[in-house]
């Protein structure tokens, strides 16, 4: 989970600085859309490495007999 935040943290300070050279015309569209999509797939990361980890808890509480 730890690891996913970070590269959400990455994707999202790349996604601004991507964004202020777009804004001073020295960047390109191109540039901001693919900034997105890795912006978005970080996001998506995060929630998978959270739902994976609440389904490896759930299945250790079940194996060690504390809950049914």
């Amino acid at each position: 989970v730890e690891a996913s935040r970070k590269g959400l943290d990455q994707a999202e300070e790349q996604f601004r600085i991507v964004q202020e050279r777009y804004a001073s015309g020295r960047g390109i569209q191109v540039e901001v859309l693919d900034a997105q999509t890795a912006l978005a797939r970080a996001r998506f990361n995060v929630v998978a490495a959270l739902a994976d980890h609440q389904t490896a808890r759930a299945m250790w509480l079940q194996a060690t007999g504390r809950v049914r």
